[in-house]
């Protein structure tokens, strides 16, 4: 996509098409694979990959993308300023944050307000060192955003969105929300623009030496189009 991306929008849908829609503040709507709430005929893309995930019992009915901004998770101001090198850049660095889990926006806040705290008081970053982070109650939240620089992995923090699950992951998958919401993500960015088309994908120890994301999510990352070892 040409020209500059759209600001963030606090909560996001997509549509039918598979394009995404602001939303105000409302909750994930829910359909039934088939249909859409305008009785139209909808094959969600990604019904195949989450349920070859194993977790996944049900129709999973969600069809839209709650990104959570600072200022609704309890963020610090950031004084971050260095911006990425691209605004469409080309990769995707998956790491986990290799600490608690959280599977409520309760839960989910108290674990981005306790990272912010954790990278800007005892790290002396300037924010959270990831791009966004998904929790397991299938929301993302946002840390650095879109345009800035992280400080996530040594060699690609100006080149690629790092983007972390909350929890450790080295003995367990995360749940089918938290794909499910990176899947959503993912698209997302390539339709507005964020990321190439052609991205790379790469769990966080293909290029640094390190056991994140754990090997329950790089088995998972290998199936995906886009990764590359």
């Amino acid at each position: 996509m040409s020209g500059h991306p759209r600001p963030m929008e606090p909560s996001l849908i997509l549509s039918k098409k598979g394009q995404v829609q602001p939303v105000e503040d409302s909750p994930c709507i829910q359909e039934p694979l088939g249909a859409n709430s305008h009785g139209v005929s909808y094959v969600n893309p990604f019904l195949a990959a989450e349920r070859r995930l194993g977790e996944f019992e049900r129709d999973p009915g969600f069809l839209c993308l709650r990104i959570v901004t600072p200022g609704k998770w309890g963020g610090r101001p950031a004084n971050c300023s260095s911006p990425l090198k691209a605004v469409q850049t080309g990769y995707v660095i998956v790491l986990h944050t290799a600490g608690g889990s959280c599977k409520t926006g309760a839960e989910c806040n108290q674990q981005m307000t306790n990272i912010q705290h954790y990278h800007m008081n005892n790290k002396g970053w300037c924010n959270i060192a990831y791009n966004f982070l998904i929790g397991e109650d299938g929301k993302v939240y946002e840390g650095r955003g879109w345009n800035t620089e992280g400080a996530h992995t040594y060699g690609y923090n100006d080149i690629s969105l790092g983007i972390a699950f909350m929890g450790d992951f080295t003995g367990r998958s995360p749940n089918a929300a938290a794909w499910i919401a990176l899947k959503h993500l993912l698209h997302y960015a390539v339709e507005n623009g964020y990321l190439s088309s052609d991205y790379l994908l790469m769990a966080h120890g293909d290029v640094s030496n390190t056991i994140s994301p754990g090997q329950p999510i790089r088995k998972v990352l290998k199936t995906w189009p886009h990764y590359k070892h």
